[in-house]
């Protein structure tokens, strides 16, 4: 009797055991039969632009027909269109799809949006989704996710045209930089054609281009940079560049030819008034002349070189007026003594 007890108990667990064991197996090959629908897209939009609200079905298993519907915030952004089987506006769209004669196991259907106003924008399922197998048509589970877009104002348009510094290698500008002057001015040896000029924008946004810093030639080249603000808006600095004539090799000939023309020039008014220790006059004041000037420039040179050409001509001019003066004076001495002599000789007769 004991044993026959035994026996069925035994059979009652194991039956309870079978059907624990079947209900498990049975829940497991559900949940790894469900789908997934899913909504995804850009994590930002700007205010005026549309943008893409992504749903995706993925299941193991074909399926076919899901109906739901999706909320969205209306007053953040618009509905514009929708792939076929999406549609409403006011912020709710209806979702009819999958309702073919073929199951699918992944399919994407597109959403687009108009951005209105910032804000955080977010797309969820208000209702719950219902997914059938193309198999049985039995309704699946389903796993599900909402989409997210933080909505963002325009960004104006840079509209800064300064520039934050200049530098020149080796150079220094005149003035000192200030964003608030647009002109400078620098000198530079005869040997260079170019220089190296790093301009830098007050605005990262702002675009800077620089023109004229190229084949310099003698005297003044202007070298303008260019800033170009990120609203279209333009201002130019100007450096004027000032090459150097070339080496002074030129310029010391030129004065070497000029004081020889002294030279001669000197010689060629004076050859009348020679001393008795064989120098000429001229000579004598060409090197006075020269121990006083201490030219530095060309200009100075041309100066002096005038100043004394007048001063050695008048000099000339006082002694030949002397000269004439003292022949008249001797002249009218004898023409003197030759009519005292006559008057004495007529008196005796």
């Amino acid at each position: 009797m004991i044993r026959s007890m035994k026996r069925i108990i035994c059979f009652l667990c194991l039956g309870f055991l079978i059907l624990f064991l079947s209900f498990t197996g049975t829940k497991a090959f559900a949940v790894e039969s469900g789908a997934t629908v899913s909504l995804s897209g850009d994590s930002a939009a700007t205010v005026g632009d549309e943008f893409v609200i992504t749903l995706r079905v993925s299941s193991e298993e074909a399926v076919n027909g899901l109906e739901t519907y999706l909320r969205y915030p209306a007053d953040l952004a618009k509905f514009v269109d929708a792939d076929t089987g999406i549609a409403g506006g006011d912020g709710i769209l209806k979702v009819s799809l999958l309702d073919s004669d073929e199951g699918e196991t992944s399919n994407s259907y597109s959403i687009r949006f108009k951005a209105r106003n910032p804000g955080k924008f977010t797309i969820k399922f208000s209702d719950e989704v219902h997914i059938y197998s193309y198999a049985t048509g039995d309704e699946l589970s389903v796993a599900t996710s909402v989409a997210t877009v933080q909505i963002k104002n325009a960004r104006l348009a840079g509209d800064d045209t300064s520039l934050a510094r200049i530098r020149v290698a080796g150079k220094t500008l005149n003035p000192s930089f200030s964003k608030d002057i647009f002109d400078y001015s620098l000198t530079v040896e005869n040997d260079v054609t170019s220089l190296v000029i790093t301009a830098e924008p007050s605005d990262d946004s702002a675009n800077v281009s620089v023109s004229g810093n190229k084949n310099f030639e003698e005297g003044i080249n202007d070298v303008t940079i260019t800033v170009t603000a990120e609203n279209g808006g333009e201002a130019k600095y100007v450096i004027h560049v000032v090459r150097m004539p070339k080496d002074s090799t030129k310029t010391d000939s030129e004065i070497e030819k000029k004081e020889e023309d002294i030279k001669i020039f000197s010689e060629a008014a004076s050859k009348e008034a020679i001393k008795g220790d064989g120098a000429s006059e001229s000579e004598t004041t060409y090197q006075s002349v020269l121990e006083r000037k201490e030219p530095t420039t060309e200009s100075g040179i041309s100066s002096d070189i005038d100043n004394d050409n007048g001063l050695l001509i008048n000099q000339n001019s006082q002694k030949l007026v002397q000269r004439v003066i003292m022949v008249l004076t001797i002249i009218i001495v004898g023409l003197l003594i030759v009519s005292m002599i006559y008057f004495s000789k007529s008196r005796k007769e």
